[in-house]
C-alpha cells in the first residue's frame, strides 16, 4: 500500500499545480513514470468522426507515438478499452528490437495496461500504460492505472464542467494541433513576436533554416534567431526589421525584401499586427503581438534572374539577327542599285554602241564622199587635162609640129606630178605611210610638224621621249588618231597661243598628254563626266579608243585656264610576241 499512497500523494500535488485538462494529464503521467522506472504513459483522444485516436498527453512517450494518429482497428487493445470502458484491459507487448523512448529508455518486453477515461458521456479519452513486468506487483500496476484514469476523468469534468464543454475543448485542441502541423509543414518561418521583437511562438521551419529547436527559439530576438552569431552593430537585417516594425505604428502591415549574406537567401519578411486577446483563465489582457512571416524568395528570384537573362539573351539575339537582316537588306539594296546601275550603263553602252555604229557608217560615207570628191576635183580633173594634153600632143606629132607637141607633153608630165602629189595627200589622210614605215612615235612627230605648218600662229611644243619600238603595233593607230583628234580640237575650239604634246612611257603605261592655254571649259560639268549631258563625237571617240584597249582618259580644264587631256594605255596586255617564239 505504501507505493499506492505515495502515488496518490504525488497525483494530488500534480493536480494542484495543473490548470488545464491537458496539463493535469501530463502531470499525472509524469508522476506515474517517476514511480515506475522505464515505463511510458500515453493519453489518447478519440476522434468521433473517425475510427482513430491521437496522443495528446503523456510522459516518456516513444518517439514513434508522438502526435501520432492510430486507427483503432490496428490496435485491438485500444479498441477493447473504448468498447468496454468500465474495466482495465491488460496485454503483454513485445518489440522486435529496442525502441528509444523520449527519455532514451529501451523498451523490449512490456505489459500494456489500457483503460478508457471515465466521462459522463461517451468515452473520448483512453489511457495506456506500458511498464516492464519486473517493476512492481501486477496489482499495484493495475491500481495505479485505475487511479490515473479516474483522476484524468475527474480533472476533465472539473475543468470542463460537463461533457459537452469537454468535447468542445477537445475539438479546439484538435484544430490547434492540426493548425500547428500545417504551420510546421510550411517552408517559411511563421512566428509571433512580442512588443520587443522576441519570438513567442514559431513553427518548425526555424529548425530547418537555422538549426535551432523551436523551444530554444522562444524568447530570442528575431534578428538574433536568424543571425545566430551576428555582432555587427549596423547589421542590415536588424535595421530592416526594426524599420518594418516601426512602420506598424501607422500602418496595419509592413514588409521588405533583401538578400541576406549570412543565410545566403533572398528574404521577404512581412510583419503585421496580431489580434490582441486576453487570458481565458485570468481575464488579464495580453500584450500586443506581431505576426511575422519570413519567406525564402531565392528560388523565385533565381527564376526571375534566369528569365531576365533569357530575355536579355533573346533580345540580344533578336538585335543581332535584326542587324544581320538589316545588313543583308542593305547589301541587297546595294546589289540591286549596282545591278540597276549596270543595267543603265549597259543600256547606255548599247545606245552609244548603236549611235557609234551609226556614226561609223556616217563617217564611212563622209569619208567615201570626201575621197570621191577629192578624186573627182583634183585627180579626175588633172587626169582629164593630162588626157587632153596627150591627145593634142599626138595630133601635133602627126602634123609634125614637134615643138608644140613637146610643150604639151611637158605640161602633161607636170600634171602627172601634181596628180601624184594629190594621190599621196589623199593616201596620207587615209593612213600616213610613216605610221607603217617607221612607227607611231615618228608618225606623231610628222603629224605635229604638218599641223604646225598649217597653224603657224600657234606655238607647238613636243616632248616625245619614246621610240617607235616601245609602242606596240596594237596601240600605234589609236595613239596617232588620238593626237590628231586633240590637235584638231585645239585648232577648232581652243583659240590657244601655245600647245604642248607629251608622249612618254611611265612604268608599264604609255601616256599621251595634249595641253593648251586656250579658252578652256568647266570640266566638272564636262559632257560625259558630270551633269548627264551627251558627249561630243570627238570626246566619245577618244573615250572609246582608250577604253577599247584597256586604257582611260581624263580631262582637266577650267574657263580661261586652258585644257589638258591625258590618255593612258597599259603596255603589259599589248606586248608584241617575241620573234621566233612559239608564243602568240
Amino acid at each position: 500500500m505504501e507505493p499506492i499512497v505515495s502515488l496518490i500523494s504525488g497525483f494530488a500535488d500534480a493536480c494542484a499545480a495543473a490548470v488545464t485538462p491537458r496539463a493535469i494529464a501530463d502531470a499525472l503521467c509524469e508522476r506515474l513514470v517517476q514511480q515506475f522506472p522505464s515505463s511510458a504513459a500515453l493519453v489518447f483522444e478519440r476522434e468521433s468522426s473517425k475510427g482513430a485516436v491521437r496522443v495528446v498527453a503523456g510522459a516518456n512517450i516513444p518517439t514513434a507515438w508522438s502526435q501520432r494518429a492510430v486507427a483503432l482497428r490496428d490496435v485491438p487493445l485500444l479498441a477493447e478499452a473504448v468498447e468496454s470502458p468500465e474495466r482495465v484491459h491488460v496485454r503483454n507487448a513485445y518489440t522486435r528490437g529496442p525502441v528509444e523512448s523520449g527519455q532514451s529508455l529501451p523498451i523490449t518486453s512490456l505489459e500494456a495496461i489500457c483503460g478508457a477515461v471515465p466521462d459522463t458521456g461517451s468515452s473520448n479519452y483512453v489511457f495506456l500504460f506500458l511498464v516492464p513486468p519486473s517493476v512492481s506487483e501486477p496489482a499495484v500496476r493495475r491500481a495505479a492505472v485505475e487511479t490515473v484514469r479516474r483522476l484524468i476523468g475527474a480533472g476533465i469534468s472539473i475543468s470542463a464542467g460537463d461533457s459537452e464543454r469537454a468535447v468542445t475543448i477537445s475539438r479546439v485542441y484538435n484544430a490547434k494541433v492540426e493548425w500547428e502541423n500545417t504551420a510546421d509543414a510550411v517552408d517559411a518561418i511563421v512566428a509571433v513576436l512580442d512588443h520587443r521583437n522576441r519570438v513567442v511562438r514559431a513553427n518548425r521551419a526555424v529548425e530547418r533554416w537555422v538549426g535551432v529547436p523551436v523551444r530554444e527559439a522562444v524568447g530570442r530576438d528575431l534578428h538574433a534567431l536568424l543571425h545566430l552569431a551576428c555582432t555587427r552593430p549596423h547589421c542590415a537585417l536588424r535595421q530592416s526589421i526594426d524599420a518594418a516594425v516601426a512602420k506598424l505604428a501607422n500602418e496595419p502591415q509592413s514588409s521588405f525584401e533583401m538578400f541576406d549574406d549570412t543565410l545566403g537567401r533572398d528574404l521577404q519578411i512581412d510583419v503585421r499586427h496580431a489580434s490582441q486577446g486576453n487570458d481565458g483563465w485570468t481575464g488579464v489582457s495580453e500584450p500586443p503581438r506581431i505576426a511575422c512571416i519570413v519567406y525564402d524568395m531565392s528560388a523565385l528570384r533565381a527564376a526571375e534572374r534566369e528569365l531576365m537573362f533569357m530575355n536579355q539573351s533573346l533580345e540580344e539575339r533578336v538585335r543581332a539577327r535584326t542587324l544581320e537582316l538589316s545588313e543583308a537588306n542593305r547589301s541587297l539594296r546595294d546589289e540591286i542599285a549596282k545591278r540597276r546601275e549596270s543595267e543603265t550603263s549597259l543600256l547606255r553602252s548599247q545606245r552609244d554602241l548603236a549611235e557609234l555604229s551609226n556614226q561609223l557608217v556616217d563617217a564611212q560615207e563622209l569619208e567615201r564622199k570626201r575621197i570621191a570628191q577629192d578624186l573627182h576635183d583634183s585627180v579626175g580633173q588633172s587626169l582629164t587635162a593630162i588626157k587632153y594634153s596627150l591627145e593634142n600632143a599626138q595630133v601635133l606629132m602627126e602634123r609634125e609640129r614637134t615643138v608644140e607637141a613637146a610643150k604639151l607633153l611637158e605640161t602633161g608630165a607636170r600634171r602627172v606630178r601634181e596628180v601624184l602629189v594629190d594621190v599621196r595627200n589623199i593616201s596620207m589622210n587615209l593612213r600616213p605611210a610613216v605610221l607603217d614605215d617607221l612607227g607611231a612615235a615618228s608618225a606623231v612627230r610628222y603629224l605635229c610638224r604638218e599641223w604646225n605648218e598649217i597653224y603657224a600662229g600657234v606655238a607647238l611644243t613636243t616632248n616625245i621621249s619614246v621610240d617607235d619600238t616601245q609602242i606596240p603595233d596594237t596601240l600605234g593607230t589609236d595613239v596617232f588618231r588620238s593626237v590628231q583628234e586633240l590637235l584638231n580640237n585645239v585648232a577648232r575650239h581652243a583659240h590657244a597661243a601655245q600647245v604642248r604634246v607629251d608622249l612618254a612611257v611611265t612604268g608599264d603605261h604609255l601616256s599621251v598628254v595634249v595641253s593648251d592655254d586656250g579658252d578652256g571649259f568647266d570640266s566638272t560639268r564636262s559632257p560625259g563626266l558630270a551633269g548627264g549631258q551627251r558627249e561630243s563625237r570627238g570626246l566619245r571617240g577618244l573615250r572609246e579608243r582608250t577604253e577599247r584597249l584597256g586604257g582611260f582618259y581624263r580631262i582637266d580644264s577650267s574657263p580661261g585656264k586652258g585644257t589638258a587631256v591625258r590618255l593612258e594605255w597599259p603596255l603589259v596586255t599589248h606586248q608584241s610576241p617575241i620573234p621566233g617564239s612559239m608564243i602568240n
